[in-house]
């Protein structure tokens, strides 16, 4: 970067006033009696290029609020920049033309050098110049640590290297145990070694990998034989469950064999029960009446002397047989209604009586 010009336009005593570098380089000398604002000029470049500092130092003329400084810059790279720094105002970076900047738009013609670095290395005075000697003293008089303090503009050089020694020294030290760094070592070699140690061999890793396949393969088997058993066990207990009933059902298949020739009874044969049942009981009540009568008959012809009556022995004789034919028509009567098949099972529960 490069200075083409620095207007002063209203700063410390000058006003309006120009210092113009011109566009070609070289080197610039600028000279004046005491007091004629050299030193003015060196803090007013420092300002316009880093912002002011807090205090108001060259304010004697000036209000604040009406202090500027310009200034014209060419880059590197061929671009230029102009703009005003004003103290106050609610855009204190404008160009020329009154738009406001940001202070990003500087910060690439800078190079990333800060205002410390700065005033340090190119804008020496009389003060700066007393305050490096002061430290060139207390520093030994080495000339390097001087040199090198003015190259990169840190003060106390000397200090900030022992003061980096002194950290090194904890974080690292040549066949030392305890600093950070020594520690840390040690451990990343364990780690390697550790590391060596569990290493496996191609060949290894090659076999360990078909030993899992097979293991695998194998898992893989036993889980469908698993699958299998507890198919089947599912059955088995199904069948198991079904054991009982499996023992009733052939039971009663058994019975009903036995029940082949058992004739097929009709649709109304309930009914046709229940009016034998009643025809029953009422042939019952018949029987009863008949039977009563007989023992009467009986009783009365026990005391008659059919000797002496033949014609009532004939009389008799006839009437016995009447009964006896009755009997048997009803009995069989009886037979019907209670056998509509016409097949009895057993012998007459009929009770049988004499006429």
């Amino acid at each position: 970067m490069r200075i083409l010009a620095l207007h002063l336009r209203a700063y410390g005593h000058f006003t309006g006033s120009s210092l113009d570098f011109g566009a070609g380089p070289g080197l610039h000398l600028i000279y004046g009696h005491n007091e004629a604002g050299k030193s003015t000029t060196l803090r007013a470049l420092s300002s316009v290029l880093f912002g002011y500092p807090h205090g108001v130092v060259d304010g004697f003329k000036h209000d604040a609020k009406d202090i500027a400084i310009g200034i014209d810059l060419l880059g590197s790279d061929g671009r230029a920049l102009s703009f005003v720094r004003r103290r106050r105002g609610k855009h204190t970076l404008t160009a020329i033309d009154g738009s406001a900047l940001e202070d990003g738009a500087l910060a690439s013609f800078l190079g990333g050098v800060s205002r410390d670095v700065f005033e340090k290395v190119f804008a020496l005075d009389h003060h700066r110049l007393h305050e490096h000697a002061k430290a060139l003293l207390a520093d030994g008089g080495s000339l390097g640590f001087s040199l090198a303090e003015a190259g990169s503009g840190i003060a106390g050089l000397k200090a900030v290297l022992d003061k980096l020694k002194a950290e090194r020294a904890a974080l690292f030290l040549a066949g030392g145990s305890k600093p950070k760094l020594n520690h840390a070592i040690a451990e990343v070699i364990e780690l390697r070694k550790n590391a060596r140690r569990r290493t496996v061999s191609p060949t290894d890793y090659r076999t360990q990998e078909k030993r899992i396949e097979e293991s695998d393969a194998e898992l893989r088997k036993m889980r469908e034989q698993r699958k299998t058993i507890e198919s089947k066990t599912v059955r088995l207990q199904r069948i198991g469950k079904n054991l009982p009933l499996r023992a009733e059902h052939r039971a009663l298949t058994q019975r009903i064999e036995v029940l082949d020739d058992v004739p097929i009874l009709p649709p109304e044969f309930a009914h046709q029960r229940v009016k034998a049942q009643a025809d029953l009981a009422a042939a019952r009540e018949d029987i009863d009446v008949a039977s009563a009568a007989v023992a009467d008959l009986e009783r009365r012809i026990g005391n008659a002397a059919l000797r002496r009556f033949p014609l009532m022995k004939t009389y008799w004789g006839g009437a016995l047989r009447s009964r006896d034919w009755r009997r048997s028509a009803l009995s069989s009567r009886t037979t019907r209604l209670i056998f509509p098949s016409g097949k009895p099972s057993g012998p007459s529960s009929i009770p049988r009586s004499e006429t």
